[in-house]
């Protein structure tokens, strides 16, 4: 398992662990993909897990086309899935270290006018 797998399993368990329900993983479309998606405190979130050297390096690697791609994915998950809250996307940066992961969490990293 490569060490992005092993950012998403991880991060999976902390928001289990903190009762976040989770409702997708690696939710995919023709155009796109969102490594989770979210439910809490009334706001449907969409997160991109990055995983690199650094935080810095996770929170940069989200091209504008990795974007372009998420927010396609977002569009297509909302059509099969309404939602008439407030949604968001987030980016949880993470650099692996020792024993686990350190994690940056974005909130509202990029906007959609559909959310």
């Amino acid at each position: 398992m490569n060490s992005g797998h092993k950012a998403e399993h991880w991060l999976h368990a902390q928001l289990e662990s903190r009762s976040v329900p989770v409702l997708a993983r690696n939710y995919r479309c023709r155009r796109g993909e969102i490594d989770l998606i979210l439910k809490h405190q009334g706001i449907l979130i969409f997160v991109e897990v990055r995983c690199r050297t650094s935080t810095d390096r996770a929170k940069h690697s989200v091209t504008l086309h990795k974007q372009r791609r998420l927010m396609h994915a977002a569009r297509h998950y909302l059509a099969f899935h309404p939602w008439d809250g407030p949604c968001r996307f987030d980016v949880a940066a993470l650099k692996q270290t020792e024993q686990s992961f350190r994690c940056e969490w974005i909130q509202d990293a990029f906007t959609m006018d559909a959310c």
